[in-house]
């Protein structure tokens, strides 16, 4: 099912959690991962989930931020930090909020 969604994660560094933060953000339509220069495996995470990994330099977290914003082509985005667990309960929040305002 289609929300039109896209889950954005900014990284560094992040191999330790990332794994599982993206496959709690398996109901999104996209992933997309922007990168500040990571020096572990959270690249090849982040490929392994078929997500688009974008590398840039952040020069502050509100421009890093907004780069990742002009590269979403969905509605609706998600941002999320890479050590946040979205819940199954929040997935299901997000879901009916949107259901209702396209009815």
């Amino acid at each position: 099912m289609n929300h039109d969604v896209t889950a954005v994660v900014l990284t560094r560094n992040a191999s330790r959690t990332l794994e599982e933060c993206l496959k709690r953000l398996s109901f999104c339509d996209k992933l997309l991962i922007v990168d500040d220069g990571s020096t572990d495996a959270t690249e090849t995470i982040v490929r392994s989930f078929n997500a688009r990994f974008v590398k840039h330099a952040r020069t502050s977290f509100a421009d890093q931020r907004n780069f990742a914003l002009s590269l979403v082509s969905t509605k609706w985005s998600l941002f999320v930090d890479s050590d946040e667990m979205v819940s199954k309960a929040l997935q299901e929040e997000i879901i009916d909020a949107i259901v209702q305002i396209k009815t």
